[in-house]
């Protein structure tokens, strides 16, 4: 219950802050595509140089030299065209995107968990802590690849550290 109450206070204090940001002021993500001024098929030399000027910075996972998965769990200022937003609930997401290609478990906690909802033909996905029998959500990080790359999808780009 304190895990649900906790969610629902960052969420509530994350909320007005997505919602009143100029739109000048918020980082795009654009499926299949970018975050922010991160694109997918960047080097790590050019990742490294954005994210020192970029509003919403990332982690990628690369193949080849190339990123092929950019992370970001940056909320407020970096959102998709329909709004949804790293601190915000999951309903934003599935009213943007529908019902998800898949739902892969991520993390394990005492009183949560968190998995990771992927949508492979636009190529996003998104980090989503979830508190059983509360129905609280959380989302905690959202990932964009190439769209229909399930590999990619897979990858983990959401650590501190790059995989090459």
């Amino acid at each position: 219950m304190r895990t649900a109450i906790a969610l629902l206070l960052l969420g509530a204090l994350w909320l007005p802050r997505a919602l009143a940001a100029p739109a000048e002021q918020v980082a795009l993500i654009i499926p299949g595509s970018a975050i922010g001024l991160a694109r997918l098929g960047m080097t790590e030399p050019e990742l490294s140089a954005v994210n020192g000027r970029s509003a919403c910075p990332v982690t990628a996972a690369y193949r080849r030299g190339r990123a092929v998965r950019l992370a970001t769990v940056w909320g407020v200022a970096c959102q998709t065209a329909g709004g949804s937003s790293v601190g915000l609930g999951f309903s934003r997401v599935k009213a943007e995107y529908g019902e998800p290609d898949k739902v892969r478990h991520d993390t394990t906690y005492p009183n949560s968990f968190a998995v990771w909802i992927d949508y492979y033909r636009p190529g996003i996905a998104f980090r989503v802590l979830t508190v059983p029998g509360d129905r609280a959500t959380l989302v905690t990080a959202i990932a964009v690849f190439p769209a229909g790359d399930r590999e990619a999808a897979l990858m983990d780009g959401s650590s501190p550290t790059a995989v090459r």
